[in-house]
């Protein structure tokens, strides 16, 4: 399962650089050269380089640069809802075809624009699969999103959190009835479940 994880996420992330001791100036490069490419991120611990294809990607870390492409423009319609289920891992293959990747909430803008997407939807009640994971290896491991960006905002999980610390591995918003409010929660990775994809917008 491990494994199938990991090959699935490398088919996904084609311009994700492996090698160690990358520099800004390589990193950026890439990015140059991917057309789909809007920023990229130069971790500064492990010096690996990611290419994202969000518009609406931030960095809460002021440790890891972050490189925005003067071509590219924030567009609120490159979220896109897909109702057809599927696991999490298919849901980011697919999305990734499409030239996007599964949804990113790392501000409150993308927060309350995908909100406002699953307003009207109806038949979430086990959730909407977005961009946020964790590692299958330990129990106390960071939740981050594809990008490798951890997630701090921990008010935007349910007070459920977590369901299963030691099996769950991918996250979903869900609906909450009591509070009438969605939430974040952890969820089963083979589970079938609808998906936000999240694309770029270029101009001209």
């Amino acid at each position: 399962m491990a494994r199938f994880i990991l090959l699935s996420l490398l088919l996904v992330w084609k311009k994700h650089c492996s090698k160690i001791c990358i520099t800004e100036p390589e990193c950026k490069k890439h990015c140059d050269d991917d057309r789909r490419c809007q920023s990229f991120t130069l971790n500064a611990n492990n010096k690996k380089c990611f290419l994202v294809k969000s518009n609406y990607y931030l960095r809460s870390n002021s440790t890891t640069p972050e490189y925005l492409l003067s071509n590219y423009t924030n567009n609120i319609n490159s979220l896109q809802f897909n109702q057809i289920a599927m696991s999490w891992i298919n849901a980011l293959t697919y999305c990734s075809s499409q030239g996007s990747s599964l949804v990113e909430i790392t501000n409150l803008t993308v927060w309350d624009t995908a909100q406002q997407l699953l307003q009207n939807e109806t038949g979430l009640e086990e959730g909407v699969w977005i961009g946020l994971e964790r590692s299958i290896f330990g129990s106390d491991v960071p939740w981050q999103w594809i990008s490798g960006t951890v997630l701090n905002d921990t008010e935007w999980w349910n007070s459920s959190f977590p369901v299963n610390k030691l099996n769950y591995h991918c996250g979903k918003i869900i609906w909450v009835n009591e509070t009438k409010e969605f939430k974040l929660l952890d969820g089963r990775c083979h589970d079938e479940l609808p998906f936000i994809c999240q694309g770029v917008t270029e101009t001209q």
